[in-house]
């Protein structure tokens, strides 16, 4: 249970230090993408779950259930998640970027499809609908 606060804690950071740059394509951070039609120009405010990083990684904190046969397998990781933020801050269009086993995509999806809506990103004072990639990782007590 350490091991996955931690790991929490870690995704907290690092979505954090990207918040201010979203648009940087690191593949093992968070990112937000405009959609083809709105390219051209930077968000002036990336997507945030409400409450901010904290507030997420309290979440997943609370939410996330470690397959029991994952853990029986010594099945860890990290699932690339990308799902589309309206312009509304609602979910939609979720799916996996990498997969680990069926029943940790199980549970990655299921984290995300039971978030609540965010703050959506920003274009020129305007909400705009992004293309959005969330890490969650799957680590074990050793």
């Amino acid at each position: 249970m350490k091991t996955i606060k931690f790991l929490l804690l870690l995704l907290a950071v690092s979505c954090f230090i990207l918040s201010s740059s979203a648009q940087n394509e690191l593949a093992i951070n968070s990112t937000a993408e405009l959609n083809p039609s709105k390219k051209g120009k930077k968000l002036t405010a990336a997507p945030t779950f409400y409450g901010g990083n904290l507030e997420l990684s309290k979440y997943f904190n609370n939410h996330l259930a470690y397959p029991e046969l994952a853990k029986k397998q010594g099945i860890e990781g990290k699932i690339l998640v990308e799902f589309t933020i309206t312009e509304k801050g609602v979910i939609q269009e979720i799916e996996l970027l990498n997969s680990l086993s069926e029943d940790l995509d199980k549970e990655a999806l299921r984290l995300v499809r039971n978030m609540p809506d965010w703050q959506p990103a920003y274009q020129d004072g305007k909400a705009r609908q992004v293309k959005y990639q969330l890490p969650i990782l799957f680590k074990l007590d050793k």
